[in-house]
C-alpha cells in the first residue's frame, strides 16, 4: 500500500543520507575539506527528513541489550569489557512518527572468554 511504500522510501533516503554524512567526516567528527560544499546539502536533506517526523538512530557506542529491536550482523569477542556494546552501526534504526520503519543492523563487542572459563566443566565421571 501507499503508506508502506512511502515508509520504505523514506527509510532508504534517510539511510543513504546518513551513510553519505558518515563518509564526509573524519574520525574526530570534522567535515573533510573536500566534502564541505556537499556536506551542507546532506545536512539539509537530513533536516527535511526530521521535519517530516523521521528520526535516525545511530547505535554506535551504545550499550547493547538483546531485547533491543536490532539485527546483530556479527559479534566480536573483545578483551577487557564486561558488557556488550555496539561498535559499529551498519544501518541505523529509522523511526517515522515514533514507529520503527527500519530496524538497525549493528556489530557488537562481547566480553572475551576469560582464561578461567577455559577450564573444563566437571562431568559426573570426573566427580566420582
Amino acid at each position: 500500500d501507499l503508506v508502506e511504500a512511502t515508509a520504505r522510501a523514506l527509510a532508504a533516503i534517510a539511510t543513504n543520507a546518513w551513510k553519505a554524512r558518515q563518509k564526509m567526516v573524519d574520525s574526530e567528527g570534522e567535515v573533510q575539506e573536500e566534502m564541505r560544499r556537499v556536506f551542507r546539502h546532506i545536512e539539509n536533506i537530513l533536516e527535511s527528513l526530521q521535519a517530516l517526523g523521521i528520526e535516525i538512530k545511530d547505535h554506535t557506542g551504545d550499550t547493547f541489550d538483546y531485547g533491543l529491536p536490532l539485527n546483530v550482523v556479527t559479534t566480536q569477542p573483545t578483551p577487557g569489557i564486561t558488557r556488550e556494546s555496539v561498535t559499529e552501526t551498519i544501518k541505523p534504526t529509522i523511526y517515522w512518527q515514533n514507529q520503527i520503519i527500519q530496524m538497525g543492523e549493528v556489530i557488537i563487542a562481547t566480553p572475551a572468554p576469560s582464561s578461567t572459563s577455559a577450564r573444563p566443566t566437571p562431568t559426573l565421571a570426573m566427580l566420582s
